[in-house]
């Protein structure tokens, strides 16, 4: 199993757009939404976030985790 550099509930919007090759915008859009939320328990949190579908979802999925 591959070592995944980006933590969806501790990196930086600039970590996640870098890792997992989404824009920078939506990337704090996510850390946005886990500010308001608290940490994403599960990945269908991420269903919640403005413009989040199933491409992003998965372009996160296979860079990040939730760690």
């Amino acid at each position: 199993m591959a070592v995944k550099m980006c933590h969806i509930n501790r990196s930086s919007a600039d970590d996640i757009s870098k890792f997992s090759g989404i824009r920078e915008r939506d990337a704090q859009k996510l850390i946005d939404y886990r500010d308001s939320h608290g940490p994403f328990k599960d990945w269908n949190e991420i269903d919640d976030v403005p413009g989040f579908g199933d491409v992003k979802l998965n372009k996160l999925k296979s860079e990040c985790d939730l760690d």
